[in-house]
């Protein structure tokens, strides 16, 4: 929901600074082709039996876009600061002001969770060691097939 919401100011501000929100620029586009890559990597190991490592896939996945939303968004904070006064400049700081505490928390999360998945990961070798055993298991099957 915050981030509906966070798409939703953005496009207000667009709009408020004239320009329009529905035109995609050549450098949005190639931020679009990297994000759908990287939400497609996370299905790369779907049917796996290590769920360890498919959620940290998904984790690294949200962590790199709410980095990037983070810089973006401390990016139009500057921005707005180097803007002279006026309504340019109010509307700007008052988009920034509204989002980029979101933003710190969604990053805050990000990275937190990411910390917690790997040192579970580090300190628990008996949930490695299933996860490695099952793996091994799928893939006697899968040759069984392919034999």
């Amino acid at each position: 929901d915050e981030t509906e919401h966070h798409a939703a100011v953005l496009e207000q501000l667009i709009t408020t600074m004239g320009g329009d929100p529905q035109y995609v620029s050549p450098a949005a586009r190639a931020t679009e082709a990297a994000g759908k890559k990287i939400i497609e990597s996370t299905y790369g190991l779907g049917g796996s039996l290590d769920v360890m490592t498919a959620e940290m896939a998904m984790l690294d996945g949200v962590l790199l876009a709410e980095a990037i939303d983070h810089a973006n968004w401390t990016a139009m904070s500057r921005l707005a600061n180097d803007l002279p006064e006026g309504d340019m400049r109010d509307a700007m700081r008052t988009a920034v002001d509204e989002v980029l505490t979101d933003e710190d928390e969604h990053l805050e999360w990000a990275r937190e969770t990411r910390t917690k998945m790997v040192v579970l990961q580090a300190q628990h070798p008996t949930a490695t060691s299933a996860v490695a055993k099952g793996e091994e298991l799928m893939e006697r099957i899968k040759n069984w097939f392919t034999d």
